[in-house]
């Protein structure tokens, strides 16, 4: 485990994706040797709003760990799902996708019906060895408002 690093991250709304590090927000978040967990939440800024996507990207010095693409574990939930964001948390009941999830925009691998609210996310990707990784990238092309946690820790937040 390596407890404290820097993670850059990068905020871009629109359909490119910029790997900028260290802008926007740093957090420290734990990354493990094996496993690991990227969970995100997506917000609808109403029922009524014409479309609704988020698209991540995770990059370990220049190693693409999730992209557009990538399987994702994904529910619309119908209440608040405690803990969801946390590394041992069990999805096995949750929906198969890939990444990036939403509707209505043209841009999403995986569509969800229109008029929802939220989306929460989960892709689970493994580093050979975490003590060697230099720097963590989170980039996120999003649609109204987004948190993204790594191992259950908040590592962004849309501003």
């Amino acid at each position: 485990m390596r407890p404290n690093f820097v993670l850059g991250i990068s905020f871009i709304m629109g359909l490119a994706f910029m790997l900028v590090p260290n802008i926007g927000m740093a957090a420290s978040a734990p990354l493990y040797t094996g496993d690991n967990v990227l969970a995100c939440a997506n917000f609808n800024d109403g029922t009524g709003s014409s479309d609704m996507t988020l698209i991540v990207q995770l990059n370990a010095d220049g190693k693409m760990l999730v992209d557009e693409g990538s399987v994702v574990k994904f529910i619309v939930p119908q209440a608040d799902i405690a803990n969801f964001q946390q590394k041992d948390f069990d999805d096995s009941a949750w929906q198969d996708g890939k990444g990036g999830v939403g509707f209505a925009d043209s841009d999403d691998n995986t569509e969800v019906p229109g008029g929802i609210s939220i989306i929460y996310t989960r892709y689970r990707f493994k580093v050979s060895d975490a003590a060697a990784v230099k720097e963590l990238v989170l980039s996120a092309d999003y649609d109204d408002d987004y948190v993204a946690w790594l191992n259950g820790v908040e590592i962004a937040r849309s501003p």
